[in-house]
């Protein structure tokens, strides 16, 4: 009896042990999650906290750096904050160059490959860059791409307000301030410079000299309605007068070489202009038209009718229709995704290299003063490139009566399709194609080693059996598939097996105990 009493005894205390113990683990379990749930609140969302950026008076500028993988934003000349990026493989690369912030979308999915996520995606050309959230992992891994952390991609996108310059370089380039006469210096409107005449006089003759300047602009918009080349020096032009309304959007300007669509569509406008072609906006394709046009021309003038167009061409169509042929240098002009004008510029020793320059406008609506700073990815010291350019007065005027807050000139050797581009799109700047990009740290394949991979796959005996292996397993029984889907797997190059995640074990592929029993309980289904 007292043995069995002792059984109950010894058999409650344990049972009450264990429920002490449980109830002491639920108690630790809950203080841990409380624990954990302040620490979250008191850890601030990286999506809430946006970027500190006080100076929203100047322009705002990308920098990144293929060679460090990093990302660098600058408000004028002040560095605000700097992230780690993922830029295109050589397979898929990132093409250094200057762009601008085309478009953006909160939620994107690739048009080119298999529509993958692209969240808050900044689209930098139509071909398939842009700025977006991803994975980061150190290192070149984008399709061409320019990938930002998930935390840093939200908060960027709140920045900015679209047609920022996205500068990408090899190494990391620094904006500085400089001084050049080329660089252009705003014309303030009319308007601007009459209130800050009278800043000075008194409320009402404030108001008198407001009347009377609305009086002379109401005159002087009359007077040219009614003859336009009257021009008096004592009223207000139609030009200083429409300067008031003009838009506020930076420009963007680009001086560059003539490449040969340039000159093709200088030649068909001269064309046109001695009756060969139809007038219209050319693109510098040599269509049957002006196949034609070129023909009837060379027929005129007793060269053999080839239709076909180099130099001497050109050179021969300048001199019948005593015209000079245009100078190295061309200089384009958009504003808010639309083409402005454009005109044919010279460059001091042409046979140099130009490089790739950006100069950036740094000064308020109504000054008549700018600060400019710049950006020189490739090539000669930007102040040694601007003495080389030379831009006729007359065009110098015009752009600096347009010329905006945020305005911006590129410099560089080499553009695409500058010439025809539609609205909508702007100024695609190529440096030198030769990239450098950051390698992956030690224990991970390198990117160039695994589209080698990628690539050699076709060229081993796995791949090459491929087609007989598959004939050959869809005629064995289930042991002998097990077996040659083992020998396949083992065959697999290793950089393969990392890639896809393989694992190369053969008792992964080892036949199952009542695999067929199973498979017919489960409706035909691994269960």
């Amino acid at each position: 009896m007292f043995e069995y009493d002792r059984g109950d005894a010894g058999k409650f205390a344990h049972q009450a042990t264990s429920a002490s113990v449980r109830v002491f683990c639920v108690a630790a379990l809950a203080l841990v999650i409380s624990i954990i749930g302040a620490e979250a609140k008191k850890k601030p969302d990286p999506v809430e906290q946006p970027i500190l950026d006080s100076r929203d008076g100047e322009p705002l500028t990308l920098v990144i750096s293929l060679r460090d993988q990093k990302m660098d934003i600058y408000r004028g000349i002040t560095l605000v904050t700097t992230t780690k990026v993922s830029t295109g493989t050589p397979i898929y690369p990132t093409k250094a160059g200057i762009f601008s912030i085309l478009e953006k979308q909160r939620y994107h999915h690739s048009n080119m490959y298999s529509a993958a996520p692209m969240p808050w995606m900044q689209r930098l050309t139509w071909s398939g860059t842009a700025l977006h959230g991803g994975i980061v992992p150190g290192y070149p891994a984008s399709h061409g791409c320019i990938r930002l952390p998930f935390s840093f991609a939200p908060k960027l996108f709140e920045v900015t307000t679209g047609g920022e310059n996205v500068v990408v370089a090899h190494d990391r380039p620094v904006p500085v301030l400089i001084e050049h006469p080329v660089l252009f210096q705003p014309i303030p409107p009319a308007s601007v410079i009459a209130a800050k005449q009278n800043a000075s006089v008194s409320d009402q003759s404030v108001d008198t000299s407001e009347s009377i300047t609305n009086e002379t602009a109401t005159k002087a918009i009359n007077d040219s309605l009614a003859d336009p080349s009257n021009k008096s020096s004592s009223a207000l032009t139609t030009d200083h007068i429409l300067a008031d309304h003009r838009s506020l959007a930076p420009l963007r300007i680009l001086v560059t070489r003539q490449t040969e669509r340039d000159r093709i569509i200088d030649v068909q406008y001269q064309l046109a202009s001695m009756g060969y072609l139809t007038p219209q906006k050319f693109t510098g394709k040599l269509g049957p038209e002006t196949v034609t046009a070129i023909k009837a021309f060379q027929t005129a003038n007793g060269m053999p009718d080839t239709g076909t167009f180099d130099n001497n061409l050109a050179k021969r169509i300048y001199k019948v229709a005593g015209k000079e042929e245009p100078p190295e240098g061309h200089l384009f002009v958009r504003q808010q995704l639309r083409p402005v004008f454009d005109a044919p510029i010279a460059f001091k020793n042409p046979n140099q290299p130009l490089g790739t320059h950006l100069f950036t406008a740094l000064f308020a609506a109504g000054d008549s003063k700018s600060r400019w700073l710049a950006i020189s990815l490739q090539g000669d010291d930007a102040a040694r490139v601007l003495d080389r350019i030379e831009i006729p007065a007359d065009m110098r005027k015009e752009i600096a009566e347009k010329l905006t807050p945020g305005s911006s000139l590129i410099v560089a050797d080499k553009s695409i399709n500058s010439a025809i581009l539609p609205e909508g799109a702007d100024f695609l700047v190529s440096a030198n194609d030769t990239q450098v990009v950051a390698e992956k740290s030690e224990g991970k394949p390198k990117p160039a080693q695994v589209a080698q991979a990628r690539t050699k796959r076709s060229d081993t005996p796995a791949r090459r059996n491929t087609f007989a292996r598959r004939d050959i397993l869809a005629r064995s029984n289930s042991t002998t598939r097990t077996n040659a889907r083992r020998n396949t797997f083992a065959r697999i190059n290793p950089w393969d097996q990392r890639i896809y995640g393989f694992n190369n074990d053969p008792e992964a592929y080892r036949p199952r105990m009542f695999f067929r029993w199973r498979w017919r309980q489960c409706g035909g289904m691994a269960c």
